[in-house]
C-alpha cells in the first residue's frame, strides 16, 4: 500500500488514514477521530468526519 502525505498537512488525534491515500493538498487539516477513505488534492481545507468529508476551505 502507498499511502502519501503532502507537505503541511496536520493530522489531529485517533484518525485514520486507510491504505493507498494520497493528500496532495497543501495546508489541510484532518480533524480528530476523522476516517480519510479517498484522496484529497484540494489545499487550504478542513475535512472531519467518518468518512472524512470537506468541511471548511479557508481560501
Amino acid at each position: 500500500m502507498n499511502t502519501y502525505i503532502g507537505d503541511d498537512v496536520w493530522i489531529c488525534a485517533n484518525s485514520t488514514i486507510v491504505g493507498d491515500v494520497k493528500i496532495t493538498g497543501k495546508f489541510v487539516v484532518i480533524a480528530a477521530g476523522s476516517v480519510v477513505t479517498e484522496n484529497i488534492s484540494e489545499s487550504y481545507c478542513l475535512y472531519a468526519g467518518v468518512p472524512a468529508k470537506l468541511i471548511k476551505k479557508y481560501r
